[in-house]
């Protein structure tokens, strides 16, 4: 495909397109970006089918049935495909975005540098293929009947390698549409030759196994650095296809084991019972030569490698995405109002966003990413539910407390307010005592005559002895009574609703009387 220098960012239904990655014989590929609620953006790739294409109705039907087809392969080593539309006649389908490089200019980059992939290298991109491929190939329907995948365009172009050391195959499903045409275009099919199997070349019936035989032949390529069947013409190419002379690796590459010559040629068999069974049976080979000769690669050494070998083109490509990001799309009013979308399928993946149009003034941010999971969303909303009703629990106990301390409150204040009536009638005792002696001192003194003489001396101790009984037996009457006054007796006097200054005076009047 030939790339062009230059694109005016524009709307093209529900996306916005914002640069042209590359136009060939069936389709013209875009980087674009999807918008939704909340936010959501991603950038994703579309392809519109051109224009002659779609007017074919046979090309049309069988497009929309294999796009379906693909879509429901969910593997990490496939391109995925999320929608299938039409917008104003135009056929297009909407894929995953690939930050990377395919095959070919990976290859074609170190043949400028006069270097070739190395055999951990091609054993584990060619192991990544067949891990997709064999997905594919064992795909069933919802009710288990085999789909019998075929992707017919095998190829070194239809496989990206990402920065990230992700090996992806493009296309699927799409390619047996295009060899279907009721009208074939020149050049349509251009540069694949290379890769068709012998039976496909010669018009035969075709099977899984011709995905296999294209995949020994980069392989092949890879391996040895050179073309297979590639001639000046594509009629001789086709030819050499068709005779499918394969040297050994090993010739062009000393450095080939004779284990892996004997894979690459069991693969690349001109009769197709010689060849693997499938994938799965291609790919355990690969995995035990690997295993047995310590030759494991993984994708953290190969994006490391691409990094270093397209660092330039990386910093390049980024830019290249900010600015047009940046970029206000061209909105051409009349086209707007008179447009016409169609989508004929939406994989799940997409279907949880509602696409829509951003404001000219809205800020971009881009999110390569999936959106969260439902589930993800229904965690964090329960989270803020428990601690919202949290919140609310802790509110009302301490309301609960509250009015559980008010409503004691008033029982407390009534107990400190009632006087303690044992402490208060020991008092009263007391000064009860006090006063009697002090009246009986008086007594003793009344009851005496004041004498001056030596008789009154005498008379004295003897008035004094006569009163001492008296006052003693006062004395001992009112210990008796006193005595006899018990915290019972005293709270049976506070229970009447009478002041405690007439208690008190009757107390004393029922004392006293019987000692006068």
């Amino acid at each position: 495909m030939d790339r062009t220098p230059s694109f005016i960012v524009q709307y093209f239904g529900d996306y916005i397109l914002l640069d042209r990655i590359a136009v060939g014989g069936m389709a013209e590929i875009f980087r674009a970006k999807q918008s939704g609620a909340r936010g959501f953006e991603k950038i994703v790739v579309i392809k519109k089918i051109l224009q002659h294409l779609g007017e074919d109705p046979e090309f049309v039907s069988m497009f929309e049935d294999e796009a379906k087809i693909a879509a429901q392969l969910n593997q990490a080593n496939i391109v995925q495909i999320y929608e299938l539309g039409e917008v104003n006649e135009s056929l297009y389908i909407v894929m995953e975005y690939v930050e990377g490089k395919n095959l070919r200019d990976v290859i074609r980059a170190l043949g400028a540098k006069n270097l070739q992939p190395s055999i951990p290298q091609s054993l584990f991109i060619i192991s990544e293929i067949l891990k997709g491929l064999d997905y594919a190939h064992r795909k069933t329907d919802s009710q288990g009947k085999p789909l019998e995948i075929v992707h017919r365009d095998m190829s070194p172009q239809n496989v990206i390698v990402s920065y990230e050391g992700e090996v992806k195959i493009l296309d699927f499903g799409i390619a047996k549409a295009s060899s279907k045409l009721s009208k074939t275009e020149v050049g349509v099919l251009k540069g694949k030759f290379s890769y068709m199997s012998p039976e496909q070349a010669s018009g035969r019936l075709i099977s899984q196994s011709t995905d296999l035989y294209a995949v020994g032949v980069m392989f092949h390529e890879m391996l040895t650095g050179h073309r297979l069947f590639r001639a000046d013409t594509d009629m001789e190419t086709l030819e050499r296809v068709r005779q499918a002379v394969v040297p050994k690796p090993s010739e062009k590459n000393s450095n080939v084991p004779h284990e892996l010559d004997q894979i690459v040629l069991k693969a690349l068999q001109r009769d197709e019972s010689k060849r693997f069974v499938n994938a799965g049976e291609f790919l355990g080979a690969l995995t035990e030569f690997s295993f047995n000769h310590k030759m494991s690669y993984n994708s953290q050494g190969l994006s490391s490698f691409l990094k270093t070998l397209f660092a330039s083109n990386i910093e390049k490509e980024r830019q290249a995405l900010q600015r047009s990001l940046k970029e206000k799309p061209l909105e051409d009013q009349s086209l707007a109002k008179n447009i016409k979308t169609h989508v004929a399928f939406k994989s799940p993946q997409l279907q949880s966003s509602v696409s829509q149009r951003l404001e000219k003034d809205d800020e971009i941010t881009v999110f390569t990413q999936p959106g969260k999971p439902k589930s993800h969303r229904f965690f964090r909303f329960s989270i803020y539910v428990f601690l919202f009703i949290s919140v609310l629990a802790y509110f009302w106990s301490l309301q609960s407390k509250k009015e559980y301390l008010e409503s004691l409150a008033p029982e407390t204040a009534r107990e400190e307010a009632i006087p303690n009536p044992r402490i208060e009638d020991q008092d009263l005792s007391q000064n009860l005592k006090e006063d009697l002696k002090e009246d009986l001192k008086e007594d003793s003194k009344k009851e005496s005559p004041k004498e001056t003489s030596q008789d009154s001396a005498s008379a004295a101790p003897t008035a004094t002895k006569a009163a001492t009984p008296k006052a003693k037996r006062k004395e001992s009457a009112l210990g008796e009574i006193f005595g006899n006054l018990t915290p019972p007796a005293i709270e049976a006097h506070s229970a009447k609703a009478e002041p405690r200054g007439e208690v008190k005076a009757r107390a004393f009047i029922d004392l006293v009387a019987p000692l006068e």
